[in-house]
């Protein structure tokens, strides 16, 4: 197809809504054959300026559609080869990003309040980490003679033992993996991953253990 002026124009014009419009076929591989018969000529000129600014409003959206769009499997529509690439390049490195800063995100400090012993004698304050498996552990708690336990000493990962009463979607475990189980099927699970199916009334508890 022989580009026009006017055509370019209204490609131009057409990409000012906010979606990312569908070109042409073979819009951008005409553009440079226009190019080529309008060179050195104030056509020409005025075209290359609003074909830069065409080619910035695109590339604006296929960024955005990457940010918004980086899970699915799919690509949006409208894109042509080139923005394609684009657009899986940043979706990729995005998603590598959002991996990344969740798995990070499980090892948020937080504290638990304040309790009193049994025997009333003394406040314990437990300072509670989450492990990038998103586990917990305890560590500064102080004895009843108020002296912290060694930091060196070895913590413990709480584990509980299920029944799954029915079958599960997937869901993302502790490890930031997808799993599902099946009705019947007893496994030992972190206990906060536990407690989150047991509420949800896929599973019931069975044995309660702790291991090194």
């Amino acid at each position: 197809m022989l580009l026009t002026f006017e055509k370019i124009r209204e490609t131009q014009l057409n990409e000012r809504s906010g979606e990312l419009q569908k070109l042409p076929e073979g819009f951008f591989k005409d553009v440079v054959e226009y190019l080529k018969l309008k060179s050195d000529t104030e056509e020409g000129l005025t075209a290359q300026k609003i074909l830069l600014n065409l080619f910035e409003r695109r590339i604006k959206k296929v960024a955005s559609l990457a940010s918004i769009c980086y899970n699915m499997d799919k690509i949006p529509d409208n894109m042509d080869g080139g923005e394609r690439e684009l657009y899986t390049q940043l979706s990729s490195a995005i998603k590598s990003k959002d991996i990344e800063f969740k798995k990070k995100m499980m090892n948020v400090r937080t504290y638990e309040k304040p309790y009193v012993n049994m025997d009333n004698k003394h406040l314990e304050q437990k300072e509670v980490i989450l492990e990038g498996n998103g586990l917990p552990h305890v560590e500064g708690e102080l004895t009843e003679d108020g002296n912290s336990k060694s930091e060196c000493e070895p913590t413990r990962e709480v584990k509980v033992k299920v029944r799954f009463t029915k079958d599960t979607p997937e869901l993302m475990t502790p490890d930031m993996e997808t799993q599902s189980f099946k009705a019947c099927q007893e496994i030992e699970l972190s206990k906060g991953f536990a407690d989150f199916l047991i509420k949800k009334g896929f599973a019931e508890k069975m044995v309660l253990e702790a291991t090194n």
